[in-house]
């Protein structure tokens, strides 16, 4: 099997909801000038968090596997907003199976409140702009209770496992990093330019880290709805021809960092305005802040 650690991915299935944990050895994953195989650009899964009939909060997750448990991770804020004080009632998840193509969507509605109740919703103690949502448990895994979906049997979708992920130690900076999601703040509504019902992905590089905060910089543009998107650093193994590179998780983005442009008056030289605008710069919350959350 050529080297490519993140072609073992754990796929849920979810005959009459409940799931499997087959492990898919993709081998034979990449297209002739693909670099990154299908089944990982559909690990990015869509939220949509109805708050009233007029809004609506959109961001990014991603399933991941860990001890016989299936989790659904994504930034705090995507779920808690501190402008909606009465915070998610339902979530809408909408990903893609590991069909050949971007035809068949799969769609899951979680009792948000539900499932805090029940104690399945795991924030980070020091308070970290992450959660999780342990979706499934059990060999094999099935749904738990106030989760509903309609896969049908036979079905999969990626789920990452936890060998292929990074901890915020071997971050490598300079690294090229894919940032995938789905930025649906971008476009016109009249004059839509994106299909925004498929994950997009974003290439930077590992700007830096920031070891008081122990968060990860990124020189990658992060937008409205990317929050929660899993980031992918690249490694490529020396003397291998030819060269496969390997992807390893090692967060989810939070937010980007803003421009800050003051608009002064030319009568008193005061400020009268600020301007925040999008830096190109982001930064990612690493595996360790969701690592310490689950059990």
């Amino acid at each position: 099997m050529k080297a490519i650690l993140i072609t073992i991915l754990i796929c849920l299935v979810i005959p009459k909801v409940s799931f499997s944990d087959d492990i898919i050895e993709n081998s034979n994953a990449f297209e002739p000038k693909q670099l990154m195989p299908e089944f990982i650009q559909k690990i990015p899964v869509l939220i949509e968090v109805p708050i009233d009939e007029k809004t609506q909060i959109q961001g990014t997750g991603f399933f991941l596997t860990k001890n016989q448990k299936v989790y659904f991770l994504t930034a705090k804020h995507v779920l808690e907003d501190s402008k909606y004080p009465l915070g998610a009632s339902t979530i809408i998840l909408t990903a893609y199976s590991t069909q050949k193509g971007f035809l068949n969507q799969i769609h899951w509605r979680l009792d948000y409140k539900k499932l805090k109740q029940n104690n399945l919703v795991l924030f980070n103690k020091e308070d970290k702009d992450v959660v999780a949502i342990e979706v499934a448990r059990g060999t094999p895994p099935k749904l738990n209770d106030g989760i509903l979906s309609d896969q049908k049997n036979g079905d999969l979708v990626s789920s990452v496992p936890d060998n292929v992920i990074k901890m915020y130690k071997d971050v490598l900076i300079s690294n090229d990093v894919y940032l995938l999601g789905y930025p649906t703040s971008l476009g016109l509504i009249k004059n839509p330019s994106l299909d925004l019902t498929r994950p997009l992905l974003r290439k930077g590089i590992v700007a830096g880290l920031n070891d008081s905060s122990k968060t990860i910089i990124l020189d990658c543009f992060a937008f409205g709805g990317n929050s929660g998107g899993p980031v992918f650093q690249v490694e490529h193994t020396p003397n291998m021809i030819p060269d496969y590179p390997k992807f390893y998780l090692i967060g989810l983005v939070t937010q980007y960092v803003p421009y800050v442009d003051p608009y002064k008056s030319l009568q008193n030289d005061l400020e009268m305005m600020i301007f925040a605008e999008n830096s190109g710069y982001s930064i990612v919350e690493p595996m360790d802040s969701i690592y310490e959350m689950l059990p």
